[in-house]
């Protein structure tokens, strides 16, 4: 079974939890002896070079370009008068293209995975040039993130502008699920949604599959229990937002309580009008170069995200790395969690503050849930059987 891989961000390595969803599918297929060859778009806006140190041997052929996905204002005002996603459209460069159609010329594949939406905006191409069963890896359902994001927008404008994108990013979206002949989600309340758009579309749920192996526990006695910790990547808007809100509704309760505690805000591209913020007891990492040394020195971790879909990697990571995680229901979604017993759920600022409080003053509870989490991600999260449904469904496609 010979598959194409297509993918809109450079997954080597991978430093966000989006990079990590493909990061993760890759070697889930390989694992299942997919042979597999891979087309990486990787975006000057966020441009990393691969590294080849961790990509897998077995990947038969790999092949990137840079491409500019950068919001340019009058891109953006010429996009009213078409019937485009500005969100999509951004992502097609004719470069790409020609790479694609010279792969799909060259070699006859028996599934084309699209991974995310984005991927899709080549789906025109895909079709006219090959004959190959088309799956779409649907890591969150991109339009239910925006129609979050937007209720929190203030500026009149930008939300008018947000409306129209998000209408247009819906119909694409459903109009793709329509048209692909598979999908896989990493959450059961995504096929749930999808299906109520494209009823009877053959559906797998595939979650993110993680090497168990490589996630090591660090030794509770070593873990800094008087800081905590986030981790993302702050370029992307809902994690922007949900630090915000921490910041400004929950961060001054908690100092309050416990004023020597700490938080350390980690991530990608973290931008200058964060960076310029001063408040107290806060550091900024951005470009974390290993963030194993952040998963092994604090023992709690914050999600407090307002908007999103699909499954938030980095929590399938931290339960992983065996971390006590405070998040907000949002951020939790598809996580197959028991309240306050692997993960602790909290949705107002008050509970939110009370919640680290709580934790801080018990240690206990802190060993208590990270065990528990440790657990869970080892139970439903161990790639050895997590993507045997997505190759059966290949399976599946390829008979009809």
């Amino acid at each position: 079974m010979k598959v194409l891989l297509i993918a809109h961000k450079n997954p080597f390595p991978p430093d966000d939890g989006g990079k990590m969803g493909i990061y993760t599918m890759i070697n889930g297929l390989l694992i299942n002896k997919i042979e597999l060859d891979v087309l990486i778009m990787n975006p000057s806006k966020v441009f990393r070079p691969i590294d080849k140190n961790i990509v897998p041997s077995e990947i038969q052929k790999l092949e990137s370009q840079v491409i500019d996905t950068n919001i340019k204002p009058h891109s953006a005002l010429l996009n009213l008068f078409t019937n485009q996603s500005y969100f999509i459209s951004r992502f097609w460069d004719k470069t790409f293209e020609k790479k694609l159609i010279a792969s799909l010329k060259q070699t006859q594949y028996d599934i084309i995975q699209l991974e995310s939406i984005f991927s899709a905006v080549y789906l025109p191409v895909i079709k006219k040039y090959s004959n190959a069963k088309i799956i779409l890896s649907a890591h969150n359902i991109e339009h239910q993130i925006w129609e979050r994001v937007i209720q929190h927008e203030k500026n009149l404008l930008k939300k008018w502008y947000l409306n129209l994108q998000i209408k247009r990013l819906k119909a694409f979206e459903i109009k793709l699920f329509q048209e692909v002949d598979g999908i896989t989600t990493v959450t059961e309340l995504d096929k749930k949604n999808i299906l109520s758009f494209a009823p009877n579309k053959p559906i797998v749920v595939t979650p993110n599959g993680m090497d168990m192996r490589k996630f090591k526990v660090a030794p509770f006695e070593q873990q800094d229990l008087n800081t905590i910790f986030f981790l993302g990547s702050l370029d992307w808007m809902p994690n922007q937002q949900g630090i915000v809100w921490f910041l400004d509704n929950v961060w001054n309760k908690v100092l309050e309580k416990l004023p020597d505690i700490k938080l350390v805000i980690a991530g990608k591209n973290i931008p200058e009008w964060l960076l310029n913020r001063k408040e107290k007891n806060v550091r900024y990492y951005s470009n974390v170069p290993d963030v194993k040394e952040l998963y092994h020195s604090y023992a709690i971790m914050i999600v407090p995200l307002l908007a999103g879909s699909g499954i938030r990697v980095k929590i399938i990571e931290g339960m992983s790395f065996g971390k006590c995680i405070i998040s907000t229901s949002i951020g939790a979604e598809g996580v197959p969690y028991e309240k306050n017993k692997n993960i602790i759920i909290t949705d107002t600022p008050e509970e939110f503050a009370a919640a680290i409080v709580d934790c801080i003053q018990h240690p206990e509870k802190i060993k208590q849930i990270q065990q528990a989490a440790r657990q869970t991600a080892e139970k439903h999260y161990s790639r050895e059987s997590v993507y045997l449904p997505l190759v059966n469904l290949y399976k599946e496609l390829l008979q009809k």
